[in-house]
């Protein structure tokens, strides 16, 4: 038996939202997918892979909780290859990540923010939706240099 060792390190900015969703036995899973640029010689046109990443319990609440579309990522993980028969019988093959570990790249404080204006807005939101009234309305293109 010779020396097997599946590890990489993986760092872009995220595509979309990680999509939080849990198995049927209430297992918290997530899946994202991370755009990552190959080095390129100057002037050589750029190429971008873009990674598909899934991560469970506790990362998978983490990722989700703070990182929103284009948020810079460095993910480790173990490459895995998914293989399924399509509808026509043909073997087909996805290579995913599974990752052990998820790191901010961003300002900590910029992603934790980010998130918590988002529970703010689904808080104003529930609020709308349980009275019947308009709650507070936060306009997406705020100024957020201003001081006050």
């Amino acid at each position: 038996m010779g020396f097997n060792y599946n590890k990489g390190v993986y760092g872009g900015r995220l595509v979309n939202d990680p999509e939080l969703k849990q198995t049927e036995s209430g297992t918290p899973v997530a899946n994202f997918t991370v755009a990552v640029d190959r080095p390129y010689k100057k002037g050589a046109q750029k190429v971008t892979d873009f990674i598909n990443c899934i991560a469970w319990k506790g990362t998978a609440e983490f990722v989700t909780r703070y990182f929103r579309k284009g948020n810079a990522i460095c993910v480790t993980g173990s490459l895995q290859i998914r293989t399924w028969n399509d509808k026509n019988g043909d073997r087909r093959y996805a290579p995913e990540v599974i990752a052990d570990e998820v790191c901010f790249v961003d300002n900590k404080q910029e992603a934790q923010a980010a998130a918590e204006e988002d529970d703010f807005k689904q808080s104003a939101a529930d609020l709308q939706t349980q009275t019947g009234m308009p709650g507070s309305v936060i306009p997406d293109d705020i100024d957020d240099s201003l001081p006050f």
